[in-house]
């Protein structure tokens, strides 16, 4: 019976540690659709790939449009 605050401690810290990190991917989710212009669709981030040019510098490039 002596562990039952540490177990309400750790069972608060757990909910609020889930509800904060839930809240950041949820943030930066909106975030990225509010970024778009006016007429630009949400690009899809599976079709993308990376590629390293000669200069080995990292560039992504769409994979291809996908049509509805």
């Amino acid at each position: 019976m002596r562990n039952r605050p540490v177990e309400k401690i750790l069972e608060t810290y757990a909910q609020f540690f889930i509800g904060f990190v839930m809240e950041k991917k949820i943030r930066s989710h909106c975030r990225r659709i509010t970024n778009l212009k006016p007429g630009e669709e949400q690009e899809d981030p599976e079709r993308r790939e990376r590629v390293v040019d000669e200069n080995m510098k990292i560039e992504e490039r769409t994979l291809g449009k996908i049509s509805k």
